[in-house]
């Protein structure tokens, strides 16, 4: 009576199946991690772009509002999805909002991507 041994083509074919389900782990943790970086740079970038309103209408103190507002609503349409801010109350009690919609997937045309505010 022979013995065999080694392994099996069986396996094999188990050892390859667990390694590719847990590749497939490790790459959906990749995605999910690229997705909230991405969202957490557009909250940063819409920190600074509430920031340098502030600090533009505490500065100011004659100020034709429209002209910066579509001057920054330029800015925020360039490097926020869907940005739009504004200004709201009169000179001193201004209310400055800047609104973008959080991109849950990669595509920039997402009916599921949530509006997101931030108040000054």
């Amino acid at each position: 009576m022979e013995t065999h041994t080694g392994t099996s083509l069986i396996e094999v074919m188990i050892s390859l199946f667990i390694l590719s389900v847990m590749l497939l782990g490790v790459e959906a943790v990749q995605i999910i991690s690229l997705k909230k970086s991405l969202n957490a740079y557009y909250l940063a970038v819409a920190v600074r772009q509430l920031d340098v309103m502030h600090e533009r209408l505490r500065r100011a103190n004659e100020v034709d509002l429209k002209d910066w507002l579509i001057a920054w609503n330029t800015q925020n349409q360039a490097s926020l999805p869907e940005g739009k801010g504004e200004i709201t109350g009169v000179i001193p009690d201004l209310r400055i909002t800047l609104c973008w919609r959080r991109q849950h997937d990669f595509g920039r045309n997402n009916p599921s991507a949530q509006t997101t505010c931030l108040y000054a």
